[in-house]
Parts: structure tokens; C-alpha cells; sequence
């Protein structure tokens, strides 16, 4: 198995490149925790909250590619 991760700080272009349709498969199980019930809004609340203390890259993605 692969495993590629990488710290990022762009919300909405991580949120469109895992909603296209191009890719093979991709599956959001759950959002707990937010206000929002969405993808992109928990996401953008992430984002708010790191401001607040000063964080550049608030994400963490890693895309596990199996045999």
C-alpha cells in the first residue's frame, strides 16, 4: 500500500479535488464536530478556529493508494 500525505492550508481547492468527479473513489463517512454539515463548511470552521492561533497549514490529507 501507498501512502502519500501532505500538510495544506487551501480549504476550498482540497475540497473541489476531492468532489470531482474524475476521482475513483472517495468517501466521506462522517462530519461531527461542526456546525456545518457539509464538506466544506466543518472545513472552513477549521480553518477559522486556526487563525486564531496563527496556523498556516491547519490540514492534514493523506491518500492511501492499495495494491
Amino acid at each position: 500500500m501507498i501512502l502519500v500525505g501532505n500538510q495544506r492550508g487551501g480549504v476550498k481547492n482540497l475540497v473541489l479535488h476531492l468532489l470531482k468527479e474524475e476521482n475513483e473513489h472517495v468517501e466521506i463517512h462522517e462530519v461531527r464536530g461542526f456546525a456545518s454539515r457539509n464538506l466544506m463548511g466543518a472545513l472552513n470552521e477549521a480553518y477559522v478556529i486556526s487563525r486564531a492561533t496563527r496556523c498556516k497549514q491547519f490540514l492534514f490529507s493523506l491518500s492511501l493508494n492499495p495494491p
